[in-house]
């Protein structure tokens, strides 16, 4: 992110500040001793998806039902295996990009509002 506000970014580039948020994540938590499990291998396909879906949440265009048919159509097309991992891995994208103020605009901003999200949702659910 390069001084322009997160939801100005054009989509391709809030799917990277995304994923750059989240990688930082995993570099955080290393330094202290608690690295995440790796992500599973995903066939072409599944990767594909991946991709089309992290685009359809950023583009503020996409309706939830578009979302829906995606999702439906993702699950169809992938064994069921890679269709949970994707799954995974996309509502961990849609945490973190609703985490993601607006107006931030660098990675350590997101990266600081994700991780307050982070600690009010483990105060809530204790």
């Amino acid at each position: 992110m390069n001084a322009v506000p997160f939801i100005e970014l054009p989509v391709a580039h809030r799917v990277l500040a995304v994923e750059s948020v989240r990688r930082r994540l995993r570099e955080l938590a290393e330094k202290v001793g608690h690295s995440l499990p790796a992500d599973a291998q995903l066939s072409r396909p599944a990767e594909a998806w991946m991709e089309r879906m992290r685009s359809a949440f950023c583009d503020t265009e996409t309706t939830s039902r578009s979302i829906a048919d995606m999702d439906v159509a993702m699950r169809e097309a992938l064994p069921e295996d890679e269709g949970n991992e994707v799954g995974r891995r996309l509502s961990e994208f849609v945490f973190l990009r609703d985490a993601i103020p607006h107006a931030a605009t660098s990675t350590e901003q997101a990266t600081s509002a994700v991780l307050e999200a982070l600690l009010h949702l483990s105060k809530a659910t204790t």
